[in-house]
């Protein structure tokens, strides 16, 4: 209406700044007017940043004017692609998602980042919230190969190497001499097939579902599941060939690639919970030859389910930068939260309905390992 005002009087040549708005709608961001207005018929758009002016062509009719975030993000954004190509090294790049890239675009505000890249010909795009850690390439196992041998002393002072991979193996003592041992472990197998993937009541997701195949819980059709944010818990027999558990056996179970943290049950046996890779556990003395009963629970990140409740509308009114300008009548009037489908309720914007969703659940490689274990003499 300013800007229509402006017109009216004469005066084409609009400041975009906090005095000519009235307020400054988003603090400590630099801003930008927008006008979208009509000449002869045609339409138009023009855009300046804060305290530059804007100068509408003769015979000008404004159809909209906005100043502040134009583009009704939560943030701004910085380039900094020269920071992370120079990261590279010997075609890898590991790199937290801090401030200390290129500043902080925009204070006080949870921001991402995203990379659009090429690995061996193939496109791809990875998004890490604020201080994660991005590795590219991404792959299942984020610590690279698992050891080949684990070589330790027991309560009694016994030495036992534990060959996951074969080989010939020689130890050197600390007393003089040397021990050699040959062992021929069998290879890793992979298990795949189906899952059965349950979540709990309440929190938008269907009771369970049945997954073919390990896949990210972004990736699956169904909108309670895309969205979900919680602990759910994937379950499924998991059959152990004769002869892998016994003396001088050893197993443990790689679950690849996880998203956030796990909590491995088998055959009732806990064995606690994992927060960061690699996600392994030793099920030695635990698993048993034939069906074993398998439960992993894992737990992601609050985003997913802040994006999802952002494809709801709810009536309620948000600063650029993120702020809650108006609560919902309900709130105000003291009545019960609507069931409209959302799940959380936030009085700040973390997420809009377009920002990238991140990667969730049990991603895999599931692998079986089975070592050989012998005494070192």
């Amino acid at each position: 209406d300013k800007v229509k005002a402006e017109l009216a009087a004469g005066r084409r040549a609009i400041p975009a700044t906090n005095a000519f708005a009235g307020r400054d709608p988003v603090a400590n961001v630099v801003k930008e007017l927008r006008i979208d207005f009509t000449v002869n018929g045609q339409k138009q758009s023009q855009r300046v940043e804060e305290n530059a002016t804007l100068t509408l062509p003769e015979g000008a009719e404004v159809v909209l004017a906005w100043y502040g975030l134009v583009d009704d993000r939560p943030a701004g954004e910085v380039d900094v692609t020269k920071q992370l190509q120079a990261l590279v090294k010997n075609g890898r790049l590991e790199v937290a998602a801090t401030n200390g890239l290129a500043g902080d675009p925009v204070p006080l505000v949870v921001k991402q980042m995203r990379v659009d890249y090429h690995y061996n010909g193939v496109a791809g795009t990875r998004v890490v919230g604020e201080n994660q850690v991005l590795r590219l390439p991404p792959d299942g196992n984020e610590l690279g190969d698992p050891p080949g041998y684990d070589l330790a002393e027991d309560a009694a002072g016994k030495r036992w190497l534990t060959a996951w991979q074969p080989g010939t193996y020689t130890v050197a003592l600390a007393g003089g001499g040397k021990a050699e041992l040959k062992l021929d472990p069998p290879p890793p197998a992979v298990v795949d097939g189906a899952w059965m993937l349950r979540f709990p009541p309440d929190l938008g997701a269907p009771a369970e579902v049945t997954l073919p195949k390990l896949i990210s819980w972004t990736e699956h059709a169904e909108p309670g599941v895309r969205y979900f944010s919680g602990t759910a818990e994937y379950v499924r027999d998991l059959t152990i060939p004769a002869g892998l558990p016994g003396p001088g056996r050893a197993l443990e179970l790689d679950l690849g690639k996880v998203r956030n943290f796990a909590e491995v049950t088998l055959n009732g046996h806990a064995f606690g919970v994992l927060w960061k890779p690699p996600y392994r556990v030793d099920i030695t003395g635990v698993a048993k030859a034939g069906r074993n009963v398998l439960s992993v629970k894992v737990t992601n990140l609050w985003a997913n389910r802040l994006i999802g409740d952002e494809q709801i509308d709810d009536g309620r009114q948000w600063a650029g930068d993120g702020r809650l300008q108006a609560w919902p009548d309900w709130l105000v009037q003291g009545k019960p939260k609507p069931d409209d489908g959302r799940v959380a309720w936030t009085t700040w914007r973390h997420y809009t309905k377009g920002s990238a969703l991140q990667e969730s659940g049990l991603i895999g490689p599931v692998t079986l390992r089975a070592g050989l274990r012998q005494e070192v003499r």
